[in-house]
């Protein structure tokens, strides 16, 4: 039987969570909508009532604060290797 890896560590997971609670509301919406309830960017728009591009900017913006406020902790282990590849 294979193991499989957890993509975070505890930490890992509470310094993202830590980092969604520090996003403006819409942005943290979306990606909840997005990732957490797996809508897809239609979905999003009609639920909150913009335009396909208006959450794939949302949700642009919100992936690189997220980067960025996680990158800047010293006890974030996953960093460029899986989260946040390029």
């Amino acid at each position: 039987m294979r193991t499989v890896e957890p993509m975070f560590s505890s930490l890992d997971y509470v310094i993202v969570r830590s980092g969604m609670a520090n996003l403006p509301d819409m942005e943290r919406t979306v990606l909840e909508m997005r990732f957490w309830r797996n809508a897809t960017i239609d979905e999003i728009g009609c639920a909150l009532r913009m335009s396909w591009r208006e959450v794939e900017v949302l949700l642009a913006s919100a992936f690189r604060k997220l980067k960025t406020y996680c990158l800047s902790d010293p006890d974030f282990t996953r960093a460029e290797s899986v989260c946040f590849a390029a």
